[in-house]
């Protein structure tokens, strides 16, 4: 556990820091070499830490100012081209390592809206934070190339240009800064006016309030179709521009990105009665302190994990819930959340699975596999990855297709990500050899949602995880993993598991298991009980209607009392298909 935090600390700053190095070094003649060799290090850091997730602009930026850096240290020759360039690269290194601050400056001034018609006037129209950060990389990437051009072509070039434009660029950071600083002490002038008064023309009822890590927007997405049923004005508010390209593609609603506290506070204009949250981000909290307005929590999914009977849950007004599980589930966890705070509404999502049993057993069976992420500790890591193989291999060894559907945060997992290559590999390789038609990576998880993965199977193995209790509105079998080998208090813990088969620690029963799921299958009588349980008894053809009407509730307690909605100005959606 120390030497995990260690690795990530030193990767956190190794690439600044070697950057930072090569700067110096280079501008000693005898060390030019030492300053090339240090840049390429900062370079290797910076692919380590990011190879997973890919480069985000801001990334990309960072990169080519490195190597603008390398570029200018080696190939310069002379000092009078030697020394502007590698004060140009200092300057820009010490710019984009402060990019955080510069992006909080410019969204302090300017809040970032879509399918919002914001009235600007003169200039201020085009000083976005999206400019300003497409600024930033374009002239770094510019400069790379210049550098690039004066050692690889030894083409003269005006070195004093890369200075020059290096310190504008730090100027008008710091005047950013300096501004939102000034602004700051003067509450009259928080936040974007303009914004504002474009929110007050709208008259959202409720806001959607979404924060969370990069990779998380799914949380989010998975309730956008059904919040556009409810023909109200709403606005959904992002915490941080890395979510907005994949909530802006799902769908036409108004959406603003809002860093700070201030300007979010803006947001809160007097048609606004209610507030959604999809998870529990730390920064729900900048809001749940606003006593006027109805909290409600939704979260992503019901599963048994940890997260889902965090003692957090109480700061809301309401509680959504799947079915008396989920009450049961904070009871059982020693969180004392009062009953009337709950409510049951089922899982909207799964109105498009198809209820009924197995194909007949002259097809070839298929089977969805849905391993989990690691979590953020041994103690919530539920991933059956580490056994992959092995359950891969007793279905296959059945003749079963194989339907590989991994949790969006595997990839953020070094080790996690190489076990789901090598079981993709897997299915792969048994593709070629028996033409078996296996699904996995984006056949599963793009082309595919996960109800489409549901109806196309005959049975499941899962982790513990929300992708276990929408499996079991299905009644079809299925098979739990046991990785921390809780034996027979599994059942006791995570109360699904009396629908399912228990699959061991090591795997080592997966035969009997793979036997039960194609076959025997034992628990069918179970399964019913257990599902009204999780899930409710709600009907597939009233799931959406009876969380309509629950979230109609919390910003409008007399549904008869409706508004017609406002029109608002938007750009149009890509096609969505079916909802999820």
């Amino acid at each position: 556990m120390r030497f995990n935090l260690f690795r990530k600390l030193f990767f956190a700053v190794a690439g600044n820091a070697l950057s930072a190095l090569a700067v110096v070094a280079a501008l000693v003649p005898t060390l030019r070499w030492a300053g090339f060799a240090l840049a390429l290090a900062a370079l290797g850091v910076v692919w380590r830490q990011h190879r997973l997730e890919g480069l985000s602009e801001s990334r990309v930026a960072r990169v080519a100012a490195v190597i603008a850096l390398v570029a200018a240290s080696v190939g310069a020759a002379g000092a009078t081209t030697a020394l502007p360039m590698l004060a140009a690269g200092s300057v820009l290194l010490l710019l984009l390592g402060n990019e955080q601050l510069l992006q909080i400056a410019i969204a302090t001034r300017h809040v970032e809206t879509v399918n919002l018609p914001v009235s600007r006037s003169g200039l201020e129209q085009y000083f976005t934070p999206r400019a300003a950060y497409g600024t930033i990389g374009a002239v770094t990437l510019v400069l790379a190339v210049a550098a690039g051009a004066l050692v690889f072509a030894d083409l003269t070039w005006p070195s004093w240009v890369a200075l020059v434009t290096a310190l504008g660029l730090c100027a008008a950071l710091a005047a950013g800064t300096l501004s939102a600083w000034r602004r700051r002490r003067s509450s009259a002038h928080s936040g974007d006016p303009a914004v504002h008064e474009a929110v007050r023309a709208l008259e959202p009822e409720f806001l959607i309030h979404f924060s969370g890590p990069p990779g998380s927007e799914y949380q989010i997405k998975m309730w956008l179709p059904y919040f556009d049923r409810l023909g109200d004005s709403y606005l959904i508010v992002l915490r941080d521009r890395t979510h907005l390209a994949q909530v802006r593609a799902s769908t036409s609603a108004p959406v603003a990105i809002v860093p700070g506290v201030a300007a979010l506070e803006r947001l809160l204009v007097p048609s606004v009665k209610a507030v959604f949250y999809v998870n529990n981000s730390m920064q729900n909290t900048q809001l749940v302190r606003f006593g006027h307005l109805t909290h409600v929590q939704l979260m992503h999914g019901d599963s048994d994990k940890a997260a889902s009977s965090n003692p957090v849950a109480a700061m809301y007004d309401r509680v959504f819930v799947a079915g008396q599980a989920g009450i049961d589930r904070y009871l059982h966890h020693g969180v004392d959340i009062p009953e009337r705070k709950f409510r049951v509404v089922g899982r909207p999502q799964l109105h498009g699975i198809a209820v009924g049993p197995k194909r007949p057993a002259d097809n070839a069976p298929v089977v969805l596999y849905t391993p989990t992420w690691t979590g953020i500790s041994d103690n919530v890591n539920y991933s059956s990855l580490r056994l992959g193989q092995i359950i891969v291999s007793a279905l296959l060894e059945r003749g079963a297709v194989v339907l590989l559907r991994a949790h969006p945060y595997t990839r953020y997992n070094p080790a996690s990500a190489l076990q789901l290559a090598e079981l993709e590999r897997m299915l792969a390789s048994d593709t070629e050899r028996t033409g078996r038609p296996h699904r996995w990576g984006t056949a599963t998880s793009d082309e595919m949602s996960l109800v489409d993965c549901i109806n196309a199977a005959d049975a499941a193995v899962s982790d513990i995880s929300g992708a276990a209790s929408d499996w079991l509105y299905s009644g079809k079998p299925l098979a739990l993993t046991d990785v921390h080998g809780k034996g027979p208090e599994f059942e006791t813990e995570f109360p699904l598991a009396k629908a399912a088969y228990r699959i061991g620690p090591d795997a080592g029963n997966m035969a009997a298991v793979v036997e039960e799921l194609l076959g025997t299958d034992s628990a069918a009588p179970r399964r019913e009980e257990v599902r009204a349980y999780y899930l409710g008894s709600t009907p597939p053809d009233q799931c959406v209607a009876v969380f309509l009407d629950a979230a109609r509730d919390c910003y409008r307690p007399d549904p008869g009392e409706r508004r017609p909605r406002r029109a608002v100005q938007s750009v149009p959606s890509p096609t969505q298909g079916e909802l999820p």
